[in-house]
């Protein structure tokens, strides 16, 4: 005797799906179907229409046979991003095979290129202080001419020995720094064979000079809206430095959040008036996207030591200064910084500052009395 049992065909497969995309792949898996109505499952059948044709009606074709009950995951390879693909997954048993519904995926592309950054800075704006200049991280430039150098690191009490002179302007390369007992800040300078500070007493709580502010750029992502292609979001940015513009290495310079629209490159001493270039790509979760172009960018060094002005007149109660501006490392000039000291019968009366246009390389000194004596220094603003 023969015993037969009539099972009804499965039902609809496709309950969930998830998708994880590649560059060119796309991987899809999908929840044991639900209604087989005890029928024995047997695998799957699972159909793509790829959009691929001109024709208004969905075109599926069979992708793939899956054999093994237990696999549900299916790879498609070759995908072109962007595109809308439709899949359909039946469910195979002893009675037949089951209905599908359609399930509609457009898979994510990696990011378009980012506009090319620009410059925020150029390493051009006023390092001043009343004791040093800073032109860069470990350098410092001295606006004093005497200094009183030490020959060992014992900066614990003070010893005198004799001053040399350091001409103003100099660049000194420090290799520490260390706040005496005595409150002066002291620095290690092998050029001058041991310890230096500066002769005027410094407050400790102040630093001695200020750094030079790191050069920046930036760049705009024009659609926060779509972000990529396929609408997958930005995840990083990466920025990426080359000596020459040409020759990029693999390895990026920085990695900044998806939030992230500028970046603080330092400026090192063996880059200091030579030109670099950055560009930056935008990350996803599907890849990285395509450069940038890319910016030249440059740090600058402050002005250099500037001539003394010179008198070209005077009367009774005025002096007529005329003063040129020199080593400008190729920035910009925006004008002077004309300080002048009243002294009478060698006593110093008052010191004031004034700011001279570029338009105006001359200066009259007014209301002076006669017999009074003047000491004249300028500085320079880039």
């Amino acid at each position: 005797m023969l015993g037969l049992r009539i099972s009804r065909v499965n039902g609809e497969v496709f309950e969930d799906c998830v998708v994880e995309e590649r560059e060119t792949q796309t991987f899809m898996s999908r929840e044991e179907p639900a209604d087989l109505h005890e029928a024995v499952l047997l695998g799957y059948k699972v159909y793509v229409d790829d959009g691929n044709s001109l024709d208004t009606k969905d075109i599926f074709y069979l992708a793939e046979v899956i054999d093994d009950p237990e696999r549900r995951v299916f790879r498609q390879d070759h995908i072109v991003p962007s595109r809308a693909y439709k899949y359909k997954v039946t469910a195979i048993t002893e009675v037949g095979e089951g209905d599908a519904a359609v399930e509609s995926l457009v898979p994510s592309s990696k990011p378009r290129a980012a506009p090319v950054a620009s410059v925020l800075d150029d390493c051009t704006i006023p390092w001043y202080t009343s004791k040093a200049l800073c032109p860069y991280p470990q350098r410092y430039q001295l606006t004093v001419a005497s200094v009183d150098v030490r020959e060992d690191a014992d900066i614990t009490s003070p010893r005198l020995f004799p001053f040399v002179t350091v001409t103003q302007g100099t660049i000194l390369e420090v290799t520490e720094e260390r706040l005496g007992a005595d409150g002066r800040m002291y620095l290690s300078i092998p050029s001058y064979g041991g310890w230096l500070y500066d002769d005027t007493p410094l407050n400790p709580s102040s630093p001695l000079a200020e750094r030079l502010p790191s050069l920046k750029a930036q760049w705009t992502w024009p659609d926060e809206e779509e972000k990529a292609i396929g609408g997958s979001p930005i995840s990083a940015w990466r920025v990426y430095k080359s000596t020459d513009g040409i020759i990029w290495s693999d390895n990026f310079t920085a990695e900044l959040s998806a939030t992230a629209r500028n970046v603080s490159i330092p400026c090192e001493v063996s880059e200091v008036t030579v030109p670099f270039w950055l560009r930056v790509t935008a990350v996803n979760n599907v890849g990285e996207g395509p450069p940038s172009n890319a910016a030249a960018l440059r740090c600058s060094l402050p002005p250099g030591l500037q001539p003394a002005p010179i008198q070209v007149g005077s009367d009774i109660t005025s002096i007529l200064l005329e003063f040129q501006p020199a080593d400008l490392h190729n920035a910009t000039l925006l004008g002077h910084i004309l300080t002048y000291a009243h002294y009478t019968d060698g006593v110093h009366v008052e010191e004031k500052s004034v700011h001279v246009s570029t338009l105006h390389p001359r200066y009259n000194v007014a209301r002076l009395c006669s017999l009074t004596f003047l000491k004249v220094r300028q500085f320079l603003l880039l």
